[in-house]
C-alpha cells in the first residue's frame, strides 16, 4: 500500500469509493518553488489538462491548468470601442516573446487556476462528479482535516472506470 493512500486511511473513511478508478492516489504534482515553464512542462508531459501545487508537508495550494498558463501569458488588452463596447485585441505575438518567456520563468503559484475547487475526501461520490461534469475536468481531493494533497480525481478516471465497470458482466463477471 502506498504511504498516500495509507494517509488517505487515516483521514477515515471515504464516502468516495477508493477502489472505483475515479481517484489517483499518486497524481503528479509540483511543489510550490517550481516555475510556471516547469509546470507547462510536467503537463505536456502527462497529457493531464492541470497539475496540483503543492507545499512541502504536501498541503494543497492550488492547481495549475493549460488554462492558466495561457491565459497568464497572453498579451490581451481591453479597449473600448466606437460603440462603449469592451473588446479584447491581442498584441502581436511577435512583440511579447520576451514578456511570454518572463512570464513562464514566474513561480507556479502565480499561475494557479481560480477556477479548479478542492473537494474533502467525505465527499459523497454523486457530488464529486457533479463537480468534475460541471466545474472542472479534474478535482484535488484533501485530507478531512487540513489539506493534505490525497489524490486527483478526474473525467478521464471517471470515464475510464465507468467503461471498465460496464465491461463486468453481472458479479464482476466479464
Amino acid at each position: 500500500m502506498s504511504a498516500t493512500r495509507e494517509r488517505q486511511l487515516e483521514d477515515g473513511a471515504a464516502l468516495i469509493p477508493s477502489d472505483d478508478g475515479f481517484i489517483d492516489f499518486e497524481p503528479p504534482c509540483l511543489r510550490q518553488d517550481a516555475s510556471l515553464r516547469d509546470a507547462a512542462q510536467r503537463l505536456l508531459e502527462t497529457g493531464a489538462w492541470g497539475i496540483a501545487i503543492v507545499d512541502d508537508r504536501d498541503r494543497y495550494l492550488g492547481t495549475c491548468t493549460f488554462r492558466s498558463i495561457v491565459a497568464g501569458t497572453l498579451p490581451v488588452k481591453l479597449d473600448d470601442g466606437a460603440s462603449g463596447e469592451r473588446v479584447a485585441r491581442a498584441e502581436q505575438s511577435l512583440a511579447q516573446r520576451p514578456r511570454i518567456q518572463a512570464t513562464l520563468d514566474r513561480p507556479v503559484t502565480q499561475g494557479l487556476d481560480l477556477e479548479v475547487p478542492a473537494v474533502r475526501l467525505s465527499t459523497a461520490l454523486p457530488q464529486l462528479l457533479s463537480v468534475l461534469c460541471r466545474r472542472s475536468p479534474i478535482v484535488p481531493i484533501v485530507s478531512d482535516s487540513g489539506m493534505r494533497l490525497l489524490g486527483v480525481a478526474s473525467l478521464t478516471h471517471a470515464l475510464r472506470a465507468l467503461l471498465a465497470e460496464r465491461s463486468m458482466g453481472p458479479g464482476g463477471d466479464p
